[in-house]
C-alpha cells in the first residue's frame, strides 16, 4: 500500500534521480518494461512528471510484435526491473535481443541513489506545501503526447495510438461516472 504522501513522495524521489538521465537523451518515448504494481505504478507517473512520453512495452506479445513496438515508437530508454527481467528469462522470452542497444536503467539502482533525508523532506514538503506549488515543483513541460499504447496486434502487427493528457483525463473521468465512484472508493 502506498498513502497519496506516500505517492507523490516515491514519484517526486524517482523523478529526481530519472531527470538528469532522461534530459541527457534526445529520447522523448521512454519505454517501461514493468510488471502492473506499485513500482510500475510510480515508474510510470514519473517519467510522465518529466514531461516524457511513456510506452509500457508488452512483454507477452510475440517477439516480432515487440522489436515492432520498439522500432515504431522509437524507444532507445527502457525502465525496468533486475528482478522482473529475471523471471522473463525464465520463462523463455529472449530478453537480451529486446535490450539489445538500447539504454536500461533498473528500478533496483536508481533505489539505492534515493537518500533517507531525500525521502524524508520530499514527504513532509508534499505534506506541507499547497498543491499548485507542489504542481509547479513536480511537474516539467508536457508533451503533446502523454503516452503510446499499442493494440494486441490480433490483426497484423501492433498498431500505437498516441494518447494526450487530455485524453486520459477524459477517460478517467468517463470512467468515473460509468462506476458511479463514491469518495470512499480506491482504484487502481
Amino acid at each position: 500500500e502506498l498513502s497519496g504522501y506516500g505517492s507523490i513522495t516515491s514519484v517526486w524521489c524517482l523523478a529526481s534521480v530519472l531527470k538528469p538521465i532522461l534530459k541527457n537523451s534526445n529520447s522523448q518515448n521512454i519505454g517501461l518494461l514493468l510488471p502492473s504494481t506499485i513500482a510500475g505504478a510510480v515508474a510510470n507517473l514519473a517519467v510522465l512528471s518529466l514531461g516524457k512520453t511513456l510506452v509500457n512495452l508488452n512483454y507477452t506479445a510475440s517477439e516480432q510484435a515487440f522489436l515492432h513496438m520498439l522500432k515504431m515508437a522509437e524507444i532507445e530508454i527502457i525502465i525496468t526491473s533486475t528482478q522482473f527481467l529475471t523471471r522473463l528469462k525464465a520463462r523463455g522470452l529472449p530478453i537480451d535481443l529486446y535490450l539489445d542497444g538500447k539504454t536500461i536503467i533498473e528500478l533496483e539502482n536508481i533505489k539505492n541513489q534515493i537518500s533517507v533525508f531525500s525521502k524524508s523532506s520530499k514527504f513532509l514538503l508534499s505534506y506541507l506545501i499547497p498543491a499548485r506549488f507542489l504542481k509547479f515543483l513536480m511537474l516539467q513541460n508536457s508533451h503533446p503526447t502523454a503516452v503510446i499504447l499499442f493494440s494486441s496486434g490480433s490483426e497484423g502487427l501492433p498498431k500505437g495510438v498516441m494518447l494526450s493528457h487530455q485524453n486520459i483525463v477524459a477517460n478517467a473521468r468517463q470512467s468515473g461516472c460509468v462506476l458511479n465512484l463514491q469518495s470512499s472508493d480506491r482504484v487502481l
